[in-house]
Formats: structure tokens, sequence, C-alpha cells
């Protein structure tokens, strides 16, 4: 069937009953008139919708705040942006590591070679709990046996297993990145503290008089075991502006201006890392410039230093550091190629040594004074891990310490391999307990 419009008396245009409405005004000449006004009202209720999506958050600001967040990335997240896809997708277990190991060991989802005996292992990441990967810490003895369980389901905006740390009083501490959370060791909750306005809490745990020291976003914290109560002790701001001649910080600043951060001028409102840079100004050419990973407070370890003094890791500037706890002046610091978790000795530092720009990781000792040591390298234990990483440092010597993705080594003070533990999932950070520790612990809950 054909339709007909004809435009005055000498032009008419044919239309089949399936044209499109869009073929119907191509060629059917709508007066240019009509089409700007048209073309207005779109744009005049595009520009209203726009306005209304970003001022009062209506659909699909939820949708594409979402998209946005897949695409950046997690800050602590090491899969790639395609990893992440395929996960979404369903085409890739999110859970699953490069290890990929089957075993029937611990359900099948981890397995164990050593040549001890005694003693525990404290293994923290995805495990599997009724077919769904669950943050889960296991306490597993030589045998591959699990002798206690604790599990930190997701809330809130806690998105992924960080670390988990335990303290000398048996109380169980994980970080699921936006909360902490603390367990004594029979189980019973004792607090969950979920970081304001989605701040993150990063990587490592130190637990050292009666405190948990650790980085909440671009501020030094330290927590105290018992309450979860917390105290700041400096921010990154602060570091940058204590040391205005240290070349390494001050070179990832914009050049000065208004909007940005500048010495000398009123900063309080500056943030340095990604979360709290999305709500003001951006001082620094990158969104994650420092990565600050790690925060260790003296507490007497060394008399090197004051009491107050915070060893901290910044990986994207390559540098470990002691701070002045009340200023966040430097008062001492050495580099190395993408580090995490160091540790305090009394005459200098042991550092989990990335070296992801070269062919394998190395944990290293720096004494404060004097040339650096190889404590693992490649001479004991060949290993590459390009992002993340920490280690144990045991009384005999010895040192327990992440290897490849799902992995957690254990050497003897002269580097011989004591234990090798793989995961088919993630497994963020292992430790070695005596089997006298995990007794003493054990006969508190059986009272």
């Amino acid at each position: 069937m054909r339709r007909w419009l004809c435009h005055g008396r000498c032009f008419c245009t044919v239309f089949e009953e399936t044209d499109s409405l869009l073929e119907r005004v191509l060629f059917a000449k709508i007066p240019v008139w009509l089409v700007l006004i048209i073309f207005m009202v779109l744009t005049t209720l595009g520009g209203l919708w726009a306005y209304a999506v970003f001022k009062h958050k209506v659909f699909p600001y939820k949708v594409m705040r979402e998209i946005r967040d897949f695409v950046r990335g997690d800050e602590f997240d090491d899969a790639t942006l395609w990893e992440r896809f395929l996960a979404l997708t369903g085409s890739e277990n999110p859970f699953e590591l490069e290890a990929g190991l089957e075993t029937n060991a611990v359900d099948g989802q981890v397995a164990l070679q050593t040549e001890l005996t005694e003693g525990y292992y404290m293994l923290y990441g995805f495990f599997d709990q009724d077919g769904a990967p669950v943050p889960t810490v296991h306490l597993m003895d030589m045998q591959g046996a699990v002798a206690r369980t604790w599990r930190f389901p997701v809330v809130g905006t806690s998105n992924s297993p960080r670390r988990i740390t335990y303290t000398q009083d048996g109380v169980v501490v994980a970080n699921t990145s936006g909360v902490l959370r603390a367990v004594d060791w029979c189980g019973t909750p004792l607090w969950t503290r979920e970081a304001e306005g989605g701040i993150g809490y990063h990587h490592e745990i130190d637990p050292h008089q009666g405190e948990l020291t650790l980085w909440r976003n671009d501020v030094v914290v330290s927590v105290d075991v018992q309450t979860g109560a917390a105290r700041e002790h400096f921010a990154l701001r602060d570091l940058v502006l204590a040391n205005p001649d240290e070349p390494i910080l001050s070179a990832m600043l914009l050049d000065s201006n208004a909007a940005t951060f500048r010495y000398g001028a009123e900063n309080e409102n500056i943030r340095f890392s990604p979360l709290e840079q999305r709500a003001g100004a951006r001082p620094v050419h990158t969104r994650d410039p420092y990565h600050a990973n790690a925060a260790l407070l003296n507490g007497g370890r060394t008399a090197a230093f004051p009491d107050d003094a915070v060893l901290i890791s910044l990986r994207q500037v390559n540098m470990i550091a002691v701070v002045e706890g009340s200023t966040g002046r430097i008062l001492w610091r050495s580099f190395f190629n993408r580090p995490h978790d160091p540790h305090w000795y009394r005459a200098g530092v042991s550092v989990y040594n990335n070296r992801s720009n070269f062919d394998h990781s190395l944990i290293d000792y720096q004494p404060f004074e004097g040339p650096r040591e190889i404590r693992v390298g490649p001479e004991q234990y060949d290993w590459y891990r390009k992002v993340t990483g920490n280690h144990q440092l045991l009384p005999d010597g010895g040192i327990v310490f992440q290897g490849v993705p799902g992995q957690v080594v254990h050497v003897d003070a002269q580097g011989r391999v004591l234990s090798d533990i793989r995961s088919r999932f993630v497994m963020r950070n292992g430790y070695y307990l005596s089997a006298g520790q995990v007794a003493a612990f054990e006969s508190a809950c059986a009272n």
C-alpha cells in the first residue's frame, strides 16, 4: 500500500507502508524552523536531565558511577580491566589465580609441601564455602588439616581480602579494604570499623603495644586492638609539606595554581590518595602518586629514632622512610623498586623489594648505616611478584613471605626452603605460628 504526501501542486512524495519515521522526515522536507525548534527543545530537555543526573543523582547516575568504578578498578586490585571484564561476564572465575593447582588438601584448594612436622600456618584469602568464595582465615597444621577457621564475609564497602594479622593476645584482625574487623581467637567478634565515606584501609597491618598501625587512605592511624578506636599520626599532605626539599616527593606535584597544592599556602583540604582526590582538587600528576602501603610505629623497637617515629613504604616513588610521627619530617630514607612491607630491626629495616622492573623479587635488609644485604633472592628462591607482597620475620631468623600469586614460602635463616604453600584462590598473606603459641591461644577458648 502506498501513501502520498504532496507539497503544493507540483511535488509529491510516495511512502511505502514500511517506510520508517526517519525516512518520512528526510524525504518529506519538514520546514527547517520546525526542525530547529525540535532540536532546541530536545537539547534543553537533555541539559535539564544532565543537570538533574549530576546534581540530584537521578537515573542513570548510579549506573554511570558503577561503570566508571568498574573501569577504574579497585585501587588495591591487581587485575587488569580485561580480567575484570572476563570475570564479570562469567568467562573466568574472578577468584582463580595463576597458581591453578588441583589438589585434595583443604577441600582441594591448598597444596602444602613441607619438611616441618610441628607448628601451623595461618593463611588468609578467598576460600570456598558452600560453592561461594568467602574471605577466610585457615589455621592449617603441617599435615594440611585445618585446625581452626575464621570467616570474614564481605560487608559494607569492603570488597576483597587485603591482609590479616594476629596479636600476642590471640586477636585476629582482618582488613578487607573498606572494613577492619577484629575477633578473638575463639571467633567472638570484638569490633568492626567501616571507614567513613568509602575511605579504605591499605595493605599491611602492624600490631604493636596493643595497637594496629596502618594507612587509612592517606592518613597513618593507630587502632586500639580491644576497642577499635583510632588516633591519627600524619597525612601524606603533612609529609609533602614537611619535606619541601625532598625531590622525589615534590616531583609528583602539578605546577602550582590556585586549585592545587602550593608550599606556603593553605592546603588543609588537599588530599593525595585516589578515593579522597575524587572529592576535591587534584594536586598531583596521577591518581595514586605515592601509593602508601605500610606504616609501622617504632614504639621502642629501635633506639636509633624516637618512639613516635613511623616506618612507611611509598611504592610509586620507590621509597622506604622513617618519619617523625608528630610532624611528618623524614628522618631517614632509602630507595628500592616498587617496595612493600618494611619491618623494623634495631639497626635497620627489612623490605619486600618487588623489583617490578627486574627479573626477580628480593627480600632485602638495609642497615640505617652501611651496605644493603639480600636476605632472600634467586640464590635461595627465585620468584617474581609485580605488585603487593609481605613477609614475616621469625625469632629463629626464618622468613615467611608471599611468592608468586597464590603462594606462601617459608625459608630458614640460611634461605633454605622449608615449606611451599600454593592456593587455587586469592591468598593475601600467611604466618607461621609455633605449636606453643597455638596451644596458649586455644587454652583460652577451652576456659
